[in-house]
């Protein structure tokens, strides 16, 4: 048996996945005329599940870049070492690892 909470929440998801920001859901179903402390439960129940999703994509980000700027480091070490050049692999990875460290901060952080 589904709780009026459940219901509530199903109803604002229902809407999230429509396209609606957040603001707009609550002004929706606020002029819906339902109770303000399960509208306000649910939107909290939404936005952890939003802000959860949005954490571990940036802590995926922050790990791939991590993995390259390691692999950038081990192959720049073995290309000097041969005496090939290194350039591109140092600047290349160094740039794009720490690029997708950015973005993953970005992500974790907002």
């Amino acid at each position: 048996m589904e709780t009026e909470s459940d219901v509530y929440f199903s109803r604002v998801m229902k809407l999230y996945r429509e396209g609606y920001p957040l603001k707009s859901i609550q002004a929706i179903l606020h002029k819906e005329g339902l109770k303000e402390e399960l509208l306000a439960e649910a939107l909290c129940k939404l936005k952890l599940l939003v802000y959860k999703k949005r954490k571990g994509r940036g802590v995926a980000f922050m790990v791939s870049g991590g993995v390259l700027l390691l692999g950038g480091f081990v192959m720049t070490v073995f290309l000097f070492h041969a005496n090939h050049s290194f350039d591109v692999i140092m600047y290349g990875c160094t740039i794009s690892g720490t690029l997708l460290m950015g973005y993953g901060a970005y992500e974790v952080l907002q």
